[in-house]
């Protein structure tokens, strides 16, 4: 999520305060930013070593380019998040407040670092809503990465 207004003003304050300009070491701050660009390093190294899975953080963007990457976009209803989030054991005042804040959180997290809407729909191979059940969204999933790769082999044999 990006960090909150106060967070970035601190950052500003300490880019210009007097320990900065007179050459003194500066905090490591661990902040959205650094951390974002700390994921993309990390993410990028482990999909590079092979097959993988990973979930969010903002993948989409950066892996977007890469012919080896097979990105899905999971949703389900509002209805369907907040079933979900009571049966995994919260309230549904609580559950409510988390599936409207995740999803604004989201949104804010890709519109601050990748300036665009989320989810753009254009990165994705495959979006899948699981309201259907665990068993269907993971054979559509399988089914969607053969089918890829089907394509991608006939590609590379036409080229």
């Amino acid at each position: 999520r990006p960090d909150p207004m106060f967070q970035r003003l601190f950052r500003v304050f300490m880019r210009g305060s007097f320990e900065a300009t007179a050459g003194e070491a500066q905090p490591a701050l661990l902040n959205a930013e650094s951390v974002s660009v700390l994921f993309e390093r990390i993410i990028a190294d482990i999909a590079a070593q092979g097959n993988c899975v990973i979930v969010g953080r903002g993948a989409p963007w950066f892996l977007r380019n890469r012919r080896d990457v097979f990105r899905v976009f999971l949703y389900a209803s509002r209805e369907e998040k907040i079933r979900r989030t009571i049966a995994a054991g919260k309230t549904c005042q609580e559950a409510e407040n988390l599936i409207d804040t995740v999803d604004r959180e989201r949104a804010a997290f890709v519109r601050e670092y990748y300036g665009h809407d989320w989810p753009t729909r254009y990165l994705y191979h495959l979006m899948v809503n699981t309201e259907m059940g665990d068993a269907v969204t993971v054979k559509t999933i399988l089914d969607g990465m053969e089918m890829l790769e089907i394509c991608e082999k006939t590609r590379r044999r036409q080229a």
